[in-house]
């Protein structure tokens, strides 16, 4: 993968753009699935609908609410569905992918593992 547009879908595809918070009755308190750029559970296709609650396998249990972790989030980005169900991790600024793995890594060591 030497192609840079390669690199950038590949990254658009599969790493967390942004958390969205699953529901609480279904799944269990602190309970966020991360999301690609399209709003996608991680390595789905962009052109396809997703129903969030089948991927609850796939979600990340917290200790605590994920909101509360500082140094984590950016609030650049908006999302489309609403700003109450999304962190996000980074914008299409240039500064905030410097330091993006250090923020993921950050928010991993909050996390009790997988759904």
């Amino acid at each position: 993968m030497t192609n840079p547009l390669e690199r950038k879908l590949w990254f658009r595809e599969w790493m967390p753009y942004c958390l969205t918070k699953l529901d609480e009755e279904r799944c269990g308190k602190n309970v966020w699935l991360p999301l690609n750029r399209y709003y996608k559970p991680l390595g789905q296709p962009s052109d396809q609908w997703v129903d969030y609650s089948g991927f609850a396998a796939s979600a990340i249990k917290f200790a605590r609410d994920p909101a509360s972790i500082e140094g984590v989030w950016v609030n650049e980005a908006k999302s489309p569905y609403g700003a109450e169900r999304h962190l996000y991790l980074y914008s299409d600024k240039p500064a905030h992918r410097s330091d993006y793995f250090a923020r993921l890594g950050k928010l991993m060591t909050h996390g009790k593992g997988w759904k």
